[in-house]
């Protein structure tokens, strides 16, 4: 007889799984021997009791890849590593394809396709097929790029499941997330809960339910009585369904089989925890600069070796950099907020001062060395080619190389450090056109403007000696630069007029902002509380975790909500080889720290500011705070094109209800234009990620906002709530922004993507002395028929032989793409994780030719043999 709730039901897919926290429970080192020991000694005595149980009955255990790898490292014991190698020939430990739960809006795509390498190499050396089920908790929400990737490595189903107190997008428990290329994966969500529950909920349609059990934060596998509790439960509610161990691929192999109507979800969900970015803003700027530095790298070796210099093999730094780039995407970043003690701010200032945080402090900077250690070793390895490079080019004497990583001809401002013993030169020579270059120099930094660097490749320049130019001061508080008329405000310190003047359009409306201004928000108890009732899925007055962790618990009544700007400004304008350079600086912090400074630099080669904001000894504060760069525009009729990761959204269609609308991570820029298509302005950060439109987005949530003012808020730090992030920021640093206008009627390309990627991923520079090399002083390399597409792999392949060459359409036009400069007879079509996927392409004469939908990858591998290492000079 059919049960009368599930009349359809004839399976139930029962999967056990821990939710991984590395660092946030406890410190990551005791995490990591808990997984490598008492977690594996648990798991393996339940997998050994089962043995002899029905094979629908015997236990199996889902890990995240990057953890099934860890409790195998070489720090294992020799008699347990056994025991678990055996457990997974015997299919009784398996690993899902994601590394574990990450906040994949923290990290580049593809950061997150080599986070799949992890549980590739597992099932390599295992001999099993490549896992085709995802599992995600905690964090509400992704980026739109996670379909995309999950669904071209061969990934069939993800599940994420969220905790008991924060709100998620409003899809169904099953759908088909399908992402701006049209390519969609399966997706079971869960609000309340990191799995799903043993039984299905009324109505259920399907002939198969997976019950999803996730044990606590890293609480381990479940004991034995919990795991024959949800037998019996399941047998005694649904008799006559068949209920076995499995993984989740096993499920929605079953639901696809079905063939049955499934709704479609075509959107992006940003997520609202992204503001935790920011609590750590160095070590954030640190790791967004290493992902286009990644590329650079492993681009420049392979253009090495085709260009016959020799290198130190490049895929052990590439495979280092990206994992650490990835850990730090991780979820959470230090231990858990209440640790603290949750102290009044009295409290804490009388216990910072004592010394009383360093366990947390630690935490928190074990989980920043992530990102130190990925640039470190990048940077590395850059700096050692491009110095390779200046030494291999065909001159003799002291000399500039710049490398372009870009698939396009460019322009672009230069930057090398010269050794110690090296004369300051008066100004570079070009050598393939004899022209002279004129340099700026600070100390020993070498800064100029490099024009018509080739596509893929690089141009050489001679030092030259003379006499060196005077830097000149601009009197007043206006200035006339190549491409802008501007007028600084130095009540508010920032821009109060700035004019194009290629169409004399005014790009700034600083009726309550300069452009450029920096603001300090402090909130205060009424401000939480706000935001505690809108965005907590339980009451907020509850005594228990969110009261905790998302709330500011002992704050002041007293202290009140304040926007904040230092006045007295001071300002100085120069004029140097590279363009003009104003720079307010005021020591009046309002006692925020000891001094703050804004640099705007107008370049001489291109239209646009770069705002430099600069911190000296920001003082630490428990009392919730953050700080804004602020950019009004002016801007009618505002349409908002926000690069996300994967591909640009606008933030009025394109966004789940119930997601994040009010801070934004920013892939690469944002576009304000007048209409779809109209005039406008693009800014873009290689340093800072987040981004509120309209109005100030901290400490804020709704279902509905909807921004209409031209106006961006950039924020520079803050210390929204207590879990799993900072609780203070302190320290000097600085970051940049550009701005730029945007023509009418340009493309998506022109507006957005070839502006933001060209200060994202900029020239990279080198210097040599003594003889020549082979090389000519100019060269092309990997070429690209058209802008609007990244190019995020060409290194040594991760996944077996050879090449490999990864592009990814980010300007929503499809259509053919030439690829020219390559080395090898053919490029043939592998997925994300490196399965062939069509038959092989020929590479004629270094040329590639193939079809790229908007905003898809199309990832080759390229065969080992090099069959052309002539030099191009076009």
């Amino acid at each position: 007889m059919k049960n009368q709730r599930w009349p359809d039901l004839e399976e139930v897919i029962l999967v056990w799984k821990t939710h991984c926290d590395i660092g946030y429970t406890h410190p990551v080192p005791e995490v990591l021997s808990k997984y490598r020991e008492g977690m594996m000694d648990g798991a393996l005595t339940l997998i050994d009791e089962s043995a002899q149980l029905p094979e629908d009955e015997r236990f199996v255990w889902v890990l995240p890849a990057w953890v099934m790898e860890l409790v195998l490292d070489e720090n294992q014991d020799p008699v347990r590593r056994a025991r678990i190698e055996q457990a997974i020939r015997d299919g009784r430990l398996v690993w899902h394809a994601l590394p574990f739960t990450f906040q994949s809006e923290a990290g580049d795509i593809e950061e997150l396709v080599r986070g799949l390498e992890c549980g590739s190499r597992l099932a390599r050396r295992f001999g099993q097929p490549l896992p085709t089920d995802a599992k995600l908790t905690d964090v509400p929400s992704q980026a739109w790029a996670l379909p995309m990737v999950l669904s071209h490595a061969g990934v069939k189903f993800v599940h994420i499941g969220v905790n008991c107190w924060s709100p998620g997008p409003d899809v169904p428990h099953l759908f088909w997330w399908e992402g701006p290329d049209g390519s969609r994966v399966l997706t079971g969500y869960m609000f309340h809960d990191y799995g799903w529950p043993l039984l299905p909920p009324d109505g259920w349609p399907h002939k198969t339910w997976l019950a999803i059990q996730v044990t606590g934060d890293n609480q381990g596998p479940p004991t034995p009585q919990k795991t024959q509790e949800a037998l019996d439960t399941l047998h005694r509610e649904l008799p006559g369904v068949r209920v076995r161990y499995g993984r989740p691929s096993d499920f929605a192999d079953a639901i696809i089989k079905e063939n049955t109507e499934i709704p479609v979800v075509r959107a992006t969900m940003p997520d609202t925890w992204t503001h935790g970015q920011m609590s750590m803003p160095v070590p954030t700027q640190t790791h967004r600069q290493t992902v286009p530095v990644l590329c650079s790298l492993g681009a420049l070796d392979t253009q090495l070796g085709v260009w016959g210099v020799p290198t130190d093999a490049v895929a052990p730094v590439l495979e280092e950099g990206y994992e650490q780039g990835v850990l730090f995407t991780e979820h959470t970043w230090g231990i858990c907020g209440p640790a603290f003690g949750v102290p009044t701010h009295e409290e804490w200032r009388r216990d910072l001062a004592a010394g009383k945080y360093e366990k947390q402090l630690d935490s928190f900077a074990y989980h920043a060395g992530y990102a130190d250690k990925a640039w470190q070793v990048t940077q590395h390895g850059l700096t050692q080619r491009i110095a390779a490079l200046a030494k291999a080019i065909h001159y003799d004497g002291p000399r500039v190389v710049v490398y372009n990583p870009l698939p396009w001809v460019r322009d672009g401002e230069a930057t090398v450090e010269l050794p110690d013993d090296a004369p300051l030169p008066a100004s570079l020579r070009d050598l393939a056109t004899g022209r002279d270059i004129p340099v700026s120099i600070s100390g020993r930094m070498l800064t100029f403007v490099a024009s018509d660097v080739p596509a893929g490749g690089y141009r050489g320049y001679a030092c030259t000696v003379g006499p060196r130019r005077v830097v000149p001061t601009l009197p007043g508080d206006t200035l006339e630069t190549a491409h802008f008329r501007v007028t600084f405000d130095t009540r508010r310190g920032g821009i109060a007029s700035l004019v194009d003047k290629a169409d004399g359009r005014e790009l700034a409306e600083t009726s309550t902002h300069a452009l450029g201004q920096f603001m300090h928000e402090r909130f205060c108890k009424d401000n939480v509380d706000q935001f505690m009732k809108a965005y907590c899925q339980v009451f907020f007055e509850w005594y228990g975790f969110p009261y905790f962790d998302f709330n500011k618990p002992k704050l002041d009544p007293a202290v009140s909500y304040a926007a904040i700007t230092p006045a007295n400004w001071t300002l100085k304008i120069e004029r140097d080889a590279t363009g003009d350079r104003a720079v307010l600086t005021t020591l009046d912090t309002c006692g925020l720290a000891r001094s703050y400074t804004l640099t705007f630099f107008f370049p001489t080669h291109t239209p646009c500011v770069d705002i430099t904001w600069r911190v000296t000894e920001k003082r630490p504060d428990l009392i919730p705070e953050g700080g804004w760069l602020c950019l009004p525009l002016a801007v009618g009729n505002p349409v908002f094109r926000v690069s996300h990761l994967g591909a640009p959204f606008n933030p009025k269609e394109d966004l789940i209800p119930g997601c994040n609308r009010h801070l934004f991570s920013v892939d690469s820029g944002i576009t304000v234009r007048d209409g779809a298509i109209g005039s406008g302005v693009g800014v873009a950060s290689a340093d800072l990620p987040l981004w509120s439109i309209g109005e100030p987005g901290l400490w804020k949530y709704s279902t509905d906002y909807v921004p209409t003012k031209p106006a961006l808020f950039v924020n520079l730090y803050n210390n929204q709530w207590n879990t799993n992030y900072p609780l203070w920021v302190d320290g000097s640093w600085s970051a940049t922004v550009r701005l730029w206008p945007v023509a009418g009627h340009a493309t998506e390309e022109a507006s957005l993507f070839t502006p933001a990627w060209e200060l994202r991923q900029g020239l990279s520079a080198g210097y040599a002395e003594g003889s020549s090399g082979p090389l000519p002083v100019k060269q092309a390399g990997l070429t690209l028929s058209r802008k609007g597409v990244r190019v995020t792999a060409y290194c040594p392949n991760p996944d077996g032989p050879g090449t490999l060459l990864r592009v990814w359409e980010q300007a929503g036009r499809g259509g053919e793409v030439v690829v020219s400069g390559l080395a090898g007879k053919t490029a043939t079509p592998v997925n994300l994780r490196g399965e062939t996927t069509g038959a092989p392409l020929p590479v004629n004469d270094g040329i590639l030719t193939f079809n790229l939908p908007a905003y898809a990858p199309a990832s080759f591998s390229l065969d080992p043999e090099r069959v052309n290492k002539t030099s191009r000079t076009s």
